[in-house]
């Protein structure tokens, strides 16, 4: 780490941190060529209206379940 003086924490760990900032990083690069390929036209942008409002409705489930303390079948 570069400041010697800093506590050593989980982000020190590989088995913990995973690929750290330059992995985040990537996948944020990753993200933004896609976006850009699906404005041009040349791939599919996703995910799409429908798959947004069924994430939605999850979240809103798992809230749910945790506010009730108990499993909820749809």
């Amino acid at each position: 780490m570069a400041d010697e003086n800093l506590p050593y924490t989980w982000r020190c760990r590989i088995k913990d941190a995973g690929t750290g900032t330059l992995g985040d990083l990537a996948v944020y690069l990753v993200s933004v060529a896609h976006m850009l390929r699906g404005l041009e036209g040349r791939e599919t942008l996703y995910p799409d209206i429908n798959d947004a409002l069924h994430i939605e409705r999850i979240i809103h489930g798992i809230i749910a379940s945790s506010e009730q303390g108990k499993w909820l079948h749809p």
